[in-house]
């Protein structure tokens, strides 16, 4: 008779429950990291356009390139505060994700090592009647031994 654990189908649930919040705390890591570039690529953005500015003050920069410069800055500024709140929704989202992938994931150990305990005790039942078979087959080997010899003398006496 063949091990089955009677959970299975909640093991599987568990497992695929895992598995699904796993790659939804992966897909909220990547949409966070991606923020972070695209923060990090502004901020060179407005480092540029600001060192830009330095050197063209020092060439004799026009006041309107210096203006438009500003308005460049000023949309910057902004697309960066829209970042930084992207950024930190990501944040919230990424350890909201994190936690439920925990949670799913200490509810997958929990069902499989309950599997695994009642494995374990279908192993020794298995071995405890292996050994009790093995017993029964000595012990008939024995009676058919001994009823052998008892029949052998019947057959000497009467003889």
């Amino acid at each position: 008779m063949a091990f089955r654990f009677a959970l299975a189908a909640l093991l599987r649930l568990r497992q695929s429950r895992e598995q699904q919040h796993e790659r939804l705390f992966h897909e909220a890591n990547l949409r966070r990291a991606e923020l972070r570039r695209a923060l990090e690529a502004v901020a060179r953005a407005v480092s540029q356009l600001k060192e830009n500015d330095s050197q063209g003050l020092n060439a004799g920069m026009r006041a309107a390139e210096l203006q438009f410069d500003l308005l460049r800055l000023s949309r910057l500024a902004e697309h960066r505060c829209q970042l930084e709140r992207e950024v930190a929704q990501a944040e919230a989202e990424c350890a909201r994700r994190l936690q439920q992938f925990r949670q799913a994931h200490g509810e997958r150990q929990i069902i499989e090592s309950l599997r695994d305990r009642q494995l374990h005790s279908y192993q020794r039942w298995q071995e405890k009647q292996a050994e009790r078979n093995f017993e029964d087959l000595l012990l008939l080997r024995r009676e058919r031994r001994s009823s052998c010899h008892s029949s052998e003398g019947s057959d000497d006496e009467s003889a």
